[in-house]
């Protein structure tokens, strides 16, 4: 009985996020001029709503198991072997400055010291 009322209780969710989805983020029609736009560019909609009242319901409110899962899944799509999640674009360039100048990285870690700019490509090349 606990199953069914746990798998019940994750349908009812479901249906009670869908209607709060539909009542608190509708689509209304886009007016130029008159019509609000988001300077976030969030994009949301019931599936994620859904992902995340259930991850708190988990009290997963940091890296967790879905976190795991969209790195794994990330890293795949891109044909990567790792992917990590950040809190912020901040700390992502930090992580990404960070990785390519490793000193692990020997030789090939970017060095400004041995970069010149390309006009024709309009973009830094490491020597």
């Amino acid at each position: 009985m606990g199953l069914a009322l746990a798998l019940d209780s994750d349908d009812n969710i479901v249906q009670i996020v869908k209607e709060a989805m539909a009542t608190r983020h509708g689509k209304l029609p886009f007016i130029p001029g008159v019509s609000p736009v988001p300077v976030t560019g969030k994009v949301f909609g019931e599936t994620e709503l859904t992902a995340a009242v259930q991850a708190s319901l988990d009290f997963w409110l940091t890296s967790g198991p879905y976190t795991e899962q969209f790195e794994k899944r990330f890293a795949k799509t891109v044909g990567m072997r790792h992917s990590f999640m950040v809190n912020s674009g901040s700390s992502a360039n930090l992580l990404a400055l960070s990785s390519l100048t490793s000193p692990a990285l020997a030789e090939l870690a970017a060095n400004p010291q041995r970069s010149q700019w390309n006009s024709n490509t309009k973009a830094w090349q490491f020597q």
